[in-house]
């Protein structure tokens, strides 16, 4: 997907366009639809490539009934009998070879159901498997864990479960995502050594995730995961998923910087921009400039093949009862342009405070 439409959506009144890029940040405050913008990505994804009906309940978003979906301000005509949503997206370089997907929901029963969905180069639709879609991680970490199923959740929880089941059915993709957890994990200053520790030979044997911070002289001990900064537990799940070897093409982010300091963060900003310029598709609601600082630095100084173009900002605004989404650039020296009066005033008026002026 490189550009969103739509209308009539959640607090979004007005027709919207955003240009998403491989790798795209959502900014702006708290309630001004960052989240619903993610979960329209995840439904355009759905019916287009899926075929499937897409649930505007399924975790880890929670938009309610169709009431609840479609734009409303308490006007005494009431709300719209339907909204309206597409994207587009390029089929190969060639100017003219890009395809229009649009579709219309309408209530059925109290749900969003599409009722008209239209290519504009005829039916394009193929079965590609699902996007990830994360909630802010809650994880909870546990002392022991006793083997469970493997079922993936937006928190991820399953997560100790994974770990444990590659290291004894796939050791090499184990080892190797194993290391790419380690190689964050220095460059974050989060842990430089992660394993299981298994309590019997068997598939059911209890087990522990085990974390080791080395020191400058020595390696020190391993420690439980539930012993170690919360901001470790926290960030396993998200750094898994964009890892691991099976990982699907496009991640839905919301606040992978939780509980995580400012190293930890900025290194995040490092890892996305490495994975979309490897070919992932990676949309992120954030809070955390030091994210998008390092974003935009890693494109001034050449650190990944990832381009000014491949970056997109989506500044989200407050307008009385309404949202606009304006469209925000890198250049080539990593400076943001084409940003509102409104972007980034509340980080000026607190430095200016802060010196005095």
């Amino acid at each position: 997907m490189d550009r969103v439409t739509f209308q009539n959506y959640r607090c979004f009144r007005e027709k919207q366009s955003a240009r998403l890029a491989p790798l795209t940040f959502l900014v702006g405050e708290n309630s001004t639809g960052k989240t619903s913008f993610l979960a329209l990505l995840r439904a355009l994804w759905q019916v287009a490539f899926q075929e499937r009906i897409p649930d505007f309940r399924q975790p880890p978003y929670d938009l309610g009934a169709f009431e609840d979906v479609v734009h409303y301000r308490g006007e005494k005509n009431g709300r719209p009998n339907r909204f309206e949503a597409g994207f587009e997206y390029a089929l190969s370089r060639k100017a003219d070879d890009r395809v229009n997907y649009r579709v219309v929901f309408e209530d059925s029963g109290g749900h969003p159901i599409p009722s008209t969905c239209t290519f504009s180069q005829g039916e394009t639709s193929r079965e590609m498997k699902d996007i990830f879609a994360s909630a802010p991680i809650r994880f909870r970490p546990r002392r022991t864990y006793d083997p469970s199923r493997l079922t993936p959740d937006p928190e991820g929880e399953y997560i100790p479960d994974y770990f444990a089941s590659m290291s004894r059915n796939a050791p090499e993709q184990w080892e190797r995502l194993k290391s790419d957890l380690e190689g964050f994990g220095r460059d974050s200053g989060l842990f430089d050594e992660i394993g299981v520790l298994s309590f019997g030979k068997t598939a059911g044997s209890p087990f522990q995730v085990q974390i080791r911070k080395f020191g400058k002289r020595l390696k020190g001990p391993k420690r439980n995961l539930i012993d170690v900064g919360y901001g470790v537990s926290q960030a396993l799940p998200i750094l898994t998923e964009l890892l691991r070897e099976d990982s699907p093409r496009m991640f839905l982010l919301q606040q992978p910087e939780v509980h995580l300091h400012p190293r930890a963060q900025a290194a995040l900003g490092s890892l996305f921009c490495n994975l979309a310029a490897s070919g992932k598709q990676i949309v992120v609601e954030t809070h955390s400039d030091y994210m998008l600082d390092r974003a935009r630095m890693d494109i001034r100084d050449g650190k990944t093949g990832l381009k000014p173009d491949d970056v997109s900002i989506l500044y989200f605004e407050r307008d009385e009862l309404d949202v606009n989404i304006h469209s925000i650039s890198v250049d080539e020296a990593g400076n943001v342009i084409d940003a509102p009066p409104g972007y980034g005033q509340f980080f000026m008026d607190e430095m200016r405070r802060s010196v005095g002026l």
